[in-house]
């Protein structure tokens, strides 16, 4: 994962279903995810922060497991296509 910066604290978050974790984790980086953390972080000069009750209010979209398998499975197909061209890249450098 890229390098990055935190203020105090950092919230780890196990959903109560454990096999929604990696579906989780994919809703939370997709553009949804990160519009709704971001239009509910609070903002003050250079920071912004967000509660534990915030994190838990995000509504979470949940189609059908199959559905929701074939999502899980494209996104890791596109990945893996994106990091064998940056290293296809790195390598012609």
């Amino acid at each position: 994962m890229e390098p990055c910066l935190h203020q105090n604290h950092v919230f780890a978050v196990r959903p109560r279903i454990s096999a929604l974790s990696e579906w989780l984790a994919l809703m939370t980086q997709s553009k949804y995810g990160k519009h709704y953390f971001w239009t509910t972080a609070k903002q003050s000069t250079n920071l912004a922060s967000i509660s534990s009750s915030n994190i838990k209010k995000l509504p979470v979209i949940l189609p059908p497991e199959p559905e929701r398998r074939e999502i899980t499975e494209y996104v890791h197909r596109a990945l893996n296509l994106f990091r064998l061209q940056d290293e296809k890249i790195i390598l012609a450098i």
